[in-house]
């Protein structure tokens, strides 16, 4: 039974949360109809009124019914102590129902009419009566019918609520919606449990059932959570200066209170696992924090970042304040959730005054800091003082937990790593209101599908889906390995660069013995391919050049967990860097460094990309980086990481070709401004084309293919420049051998690729001054000018092209000098840090 315990909990799980994402998008689809069919101040007394039944619905379902919920799960009962057990909760919620009407009514007098108050307190007696149905399914394990019956009781009151505004009752009728559907579940639940109640006025008797003290406790905790969760809601009614902001920060609730729901319907299917005792409560309370975190982390971080168009669309005029509090709001709803999951596993074990103390000195930091907030800060302040009082309930539990279960509430790799980089994500797309729907969509649509519908969520939270090798079969020979390298760039898509070059040398070496699966970008044509015996997989959208890397970042967390790996290779790529691979993996994982630039990328884009790069650096233990200056870095930002410098290599083909020096000077590599410097060298060349004999031919594809067209032209040098598109194997060997200097203006490199190449040619190199080419261009194979000065640059272009001597001496230096970038050596090497990375993962186990 153990080992059914989490699958229970996650089918279980299905289904309440599926209900809860029906039943939210009923209730929010109401919410938002009613701000705009009643006015600010009717609205602000349904929300009001509405908070007020939120927190009776919370106590509600969670006291009485938990009781019977516990003792239908754990207790060997006959018919009638069913009979019994059920009676006593219907009467125990009539008396709370009257209790709690009452009060309602009372407290409704402070913001709303009689005919509103008194339409409260009969909708909260209905509510306390219809959750006795609730009890009895949870006990019973009846998780799809309780989905139904959460469902059935919103589209009742929305369908009478709505018809009682149409008929001109105002807030009332609004209100009146929640009465009619709590009498629905009523009627249902009396006809479900009618073989439990049997005859209505016989078998009452309670003697013998020791649930007080299980009552008081459970309503207690619960009873906290509701007031620490709506505090703030009726605070902001009675502290607000006007309507509309009164009605703006509780209309920011209709978003912000999900994770709330979310955390009970967790609740409600393992409270009943704990009282059969079918898993270690501890075990038990890590994959429900699990489950949690995985879906409410992504969803509180979507409202948190809701771009100001997408609010503008979701509410009207008069509710101008959302967005000033949203981001709180957000936060301290995630918190109140947890705090709500979290609860449970203090009532099913009955240990009632450690979760009391703590959840009462939390209220007591809201009591005090919402005010407070409201002095300093005002709306704004309201928020924040909420937040920080749910925070504090939650900092005081899990230190508990930790001690009491063993379990952290806030994991680094679930929570503080992921939940930063899905807020930087979302936050960098907020920009781009499409690109924003389009990344929260995917974002939440993976999570939902990761968490509820794979059948491996909660014991293996990294079970593969199928091998890698080429033709299906698994790897078995002696110290074979399955790879998995993220590798960003597919060399057969245009304008790839080195990278992508190296990535195809090395795994197509590694692919006799090793079964390697690439992940790449998607493109137009794009298909999946074996290729040198190394599968070649396209993810993402073919949706043009940044659109597609975006995409391909935003799946790649998820498409990696499909394939089977002994080691995961992430390739550092631009413009995030890093998708920080080893939080969403428990495999052996390695950081293939070729590109450290995002913060070149954070100025172009302005975007905060650097973020990533930051958080990637510091997520890998392992690295293989391809010159001295990326490992200066690397260890910069991670002194204690282990990091290979594995240079990039040249085919050997190349050294078998005689090649005669040419008249034209030679570009090669992407068209992209930003890094490869091209503007720079067409203002150089430009300066000098009237005293060369040759031409300019700039090889390469790119985004930036049109600008440089257009500068071309301005430059008055079109006749001089020849754009020879995308070259490859001998041509591109013939175009490097006959050029008479090869230019690479980069204004940053991680490598070089083609100076080694042209140097292997034969060729002479020109160059700027920059880290990792002084690495590749010697003084006596080429020339580095002083970083970006174009006169200098272009002026020892001149230089050296006039010199045919001192071009032929390069040129024979520069082929001795590139002997030793050879790619089957560097296969080797890589091969073995592969096999280190994997040796020190055991080790660290």
């Amino acid at each position: 039974m153990a080992s059914e315990a989490p699958s229970a909990l996650a089918v279980g799980a299905r289904w309440l949360t599926l209900s809860t994402f029906v039943v939210g998008v009923i209730n929010y689809a109401y919410s938002f109809a009613l701000t705009r069919l009643l006015a600010p101040e009717e609205y602000a007394i349904f929300a009001a009124g509405q908070a007020l039944l939120l927190t009776a619905g919370t106590v509600a379902v969670s006291s009485i019914p938990w009781i019977l919920a516990k003792q239908l799960a754990s207790t060997t009962l006959d018919r009638t102590g069913r009979q019994r057990i059920v009676k006593f909760a219907l009467l125990i919620n009539t008396v709370q129902g009257t209790v709690a009407g009452f009060i309602l009514y009372v407290i409704g007098q402070s913001f709303a009419d009689s005919t509103s108050s008194l339409v409260l307190a009969i909708s909260a007696f209905s509510i306390f009566v219809a959750s006795t149905a609730g009890g009895w399914l949870q006990g019973t394990q009846r998780f799809g019918l309780l989905a139904s019956t959460k469902v059935l009781e919103p589209a009742v009151k929305i369908a009478s609520g709505l018809s009682l505004i149409g008929l001109g009752a105002g807030a009332a009728g609004a209100l009146g919606g929640f009465g009619l559907g709590s009498a629905a579940i009523v009627v249902t639940g009396f006809v479900l449990m009618r073989s439990d109640i049997g005859p209505l006025f016989r078998s009452w008797s309670v003697t013998g059932l020791a649930v007080w003290r299980d009552i008081f406790g459970v309503a207690s905790i619960q009873g906290l959570v509701s007031v620490l969760a709506s505090v703030d809601v009726v605070l902001v009614a009675v502290l607000a200066t006007s309507p509309s902001e009164a009605a703006s920060y509780q209309a920011s609730m209709i978003l912000s209170r999900i994770p709330l729901f979310l955390g009970g319907a967790i609740a409600i299917v393992a409270f009943p696992l704990i009282a059969k005792r079918q898993l270690r409560e501890g075990a038990l309370l890590d994959v429900s924090v699990q489950l949690y975190l995985r879906i409410a982390v992504p969803f509180a971080c979507v409202v948190a970042t809701l771009p100001l168009s997408v609010i503008s669309l979701l509410f009207p005029a008069g509710f101008d304040r959302v967005a000033d509090v949203l981001p709180y709001t957000a936060a301290s709803g995630f918190l109140i959730g947890l705090i709500e999951l979290v609860s449970t596993f203090y009532q099913a074990r009955a240990v009632y005054r450690p979760a009391l103390l703590r959840q009462s000195l939390g209220l007591v930091v809201s009591l005090v800091a919402v005010p407070l907030g409201w002095h300093w800060a005002g709306l704004t302040g309201i928020a924040s003082g909420a937040m920080i009082g749910a925070a504090s309930s939650v900092l005081l539990l899990l230190i508990d937990c930790r001690r009491r279960w063993r379990v952290s509430l806030l994991p680094l790799g679930s929570f503080w790593i992921f939940g930063a980089a899905v807020v930087a994500a979302l936050s960098i797309s907020r920009t781009s209101p499409l690109l924003w729907v389009g990344l929260s969509t995917v974002l939440l649509a993976v999570q939902t599908y990761r968490v509820f519908f794979r059948k491996s969520i909660a014991v293996a939270p990294d079970a593969p889906a199928r091998s890698p090798r080429p033709d299906g079969s698994p790897t078995d020979q002696g110290n074979a390995m399955r790879i998995l390298h993220l590798g960003f760039e597919d060399h057969r898509r245009e304008g790839s660069g080195g990278g992508s070059l190296r990535n195809r040398e090395v795994n197509r070496r590694l692919a006799d013995r090793h079964a390697i699966t690439v992940l790449t970008t998607n493109y137009n044509g794009a298909t999946e391919r074996v290729e040198d015996g190394v599968r070649y997989v396209p993810i993402g959208l073919p949706i043009g050049y940044f659109p597609s890397l975006m995409s391909y970042f935003a799946v790649l967390p998820f498409a990696a967990r499909k394939y089977q790996a002994d080691l995961v290779v992430e390739e550092f790529a631009a413009p995030l860097s890093s998708i920080l691979m080893p939080l969403w993996t428990q495999r052996p994982t390695l950081a293939l460094v070729q590109w450290l630039n995002a913060k070149e990328k954070s100025r172009q884009y302005k975007l905060p990309f650097f973020i990533f790069e930051w958080l990637g650096l510091r997520c890998y233990n392992r690295f293989v980086t391809v010159s001295e200056d990326m490992r200066a870095k690397i260890l910069d930002s991670r002194p204690k990481a282990h990091v290979d410098v594995i240079a990039n290599g040249v085919d050997r083909d190349i050294f078998d070709y005689d090649f005669q020096t040419g008249e034209d000077v030679l570009f090669m590599g992407r068209l992209e401004t930003a890094q490869k410097g091209i503007d720079l060298l067409l203002q150089a060349y430009a300066q000098v084309a009237p005293q060369l004999r040759g031409r300019l031919l700039i090889a390469g594809v790119g985004p930036d293919q049109e600008r440089l067209h257009t500068l071309v032209d301005s430059l008055q040098i079109r006749d001089r420049v020849v754009f020879v598109g995308r070259v490859d194997g001998e041509v591109k060997h013939r175009l490097l051998g006959e050029a008479r200097v090869v230019a690479m203006p980069s204004r940053f490199e991680t490598f070089g690729i083609v100076a080694v190449e042209a140097l292997a040619s034969g060729t002479p190199v020109i160059a700027f001054d920059i880290p990792c080419l002084r690495a590749v261009i010697p003084d006596d194979c080429g020339v580095l000018v002083p970083a970006f000065e174009v006169s200098r640059f272009a002026a020892e272009l001149l230089s050296l092209y006039s010199d045919t001597e001192r071009v032929a001496a390069m040129g024979e230096q520069g082929r001795i000098f590139a002997r030793q970038f050879d790619w089957d050596s560097i296969a080797l090497d890589q091969e073995r840090a592969y096999f280190n990375a994997l040796e020190a993962s055991r080790g660290a186990r």
